[in-house]
């Protein structure tokens, strides 16, 4: 790509008063710019939409749309709907890259300059991102993901892999599918360990951590995930703050849905496609992250 890439940010919200604005002075302050930011108002009730103001007088690509007040969050589902509807207001129709970004977070300013670097250095490089961490006592700790899985909070595609999946889907486990829809399309995916996020915000904790975990067991089953990944995942992050919390409310939600017989949000071969991967992650055969950690994917 000879000239400057375009990107475009679309950033679901609700309620993000608290740790908004230090979004809005991360992507304010990046040396390379994105060509629009679209933040959806996703029924907030507190002062999100006055912070985004703020920024929008003085950053003309810098605009917020509002969604009916459902009354509630729904996740997943409905991030994902007020994301695609942030897509369809887009003025910008030849962006070159779309970014799916939180509205708690916060990065460095040279950010996207150097995340875009990597995907002109990556052909065949799909959906990407940086790695998130959380404060956990007054420590910086990595949300620990494999290295194909780019954090959803902050996740960045390129247009043709966009168009091929068909845009993330309006469904819990959104963020699982597409990362296997890419790989299954012949696209990379990748976690950048040296382009740092700070989660402002505990992942899966809006509505309590229990409840975030459990939710995120639930996700787990109805996105196909392997039962013998599950319990080496779990057994894992029993050992990680926060402890027996994290790895017991995922498998009361991974059981209750199965108990339950929910319908799965992937089709047979997605599923297929998961649990091999998963497989060989155990087996430490997957040979992307080694080719990763080299340098040469």
């Amino acid at each position: 790509m000879s000239r400057t890439p375009k990107y475009v940010v679309i950033s679901p919200v609700r309620n993000e008063g608290r740790y908004i604005d230090r979004t809005l002075e991360s992507v304010t302050r990046q040396t390379l710019p994105p060509t629009e930011w679209i933040i959806v108002n996703d029924g907030s009730t507190d002062n999100t939409c006055e912070q985004v103001d703020s920024f929008s007088y003085t950053h003309s690509w810098i605009r917020r749309i509002e969604r009916p007040d459902r009354g509630y969050d729904q996740v997943g589902r409905g991030v994902m709907a007020a994301f695609h509807a942030g897509a369809e207001v887009l003025s910008c129709r030849d962006w070159d890259f779309i970014v799916k970004l939180d509205g708690d977070l916060s990065f460095d300013e040279d950010y996207f300059e150097r995340l875009l670097a990597e995907f002109r250095h990556r052909e065949r490089l799909g959906i990407a991102g940086g790695t998130s961490y959380i404060s956990v006592r007054g420590q910086l700790r990595e949300e620990k993901k494999p290295l194909y899985y780019p954090p959803g909070l902050a996740r960045t595609y390129r247009s043709q892999c966009y168009k091929e999946i068909g845009g993330p889907r309006e469904t819990l486990g959104w963020d699982t599918i597409d990362i296997i829809d890419a790989r299954m399309h012949g696209w990379n995916t990748l976690r950048f360990t040296d382009l740092p996020i700070r989660h402002l915000r505990q992942v899966s904790s809006r509505n309590g951590l229990l409840e975030g975990k459990l939710r995120t067991g639930r996700n787990f089953y109805i996105t196909g995930y392997s039962p013998l990944f599950l319990i080496f995942h779990c057994a894992r992050r029993c050992f990680e703050y926060p402890y027996i919390v994290h790895s017991l409310g995922i498998l009361i939600g991974y059981c209750n849905a199965l108990m339950r017989r929910e319908k799965l949000v992937v089709t047979a071969e997605e599923k297929r496609y998961l649990r091999q991967l998963q497989h060989r992650r155990l087996l430490g055969r997957f040979r992307a992250e080694k080719a990763v950690t080299r340098g040469v994917v």
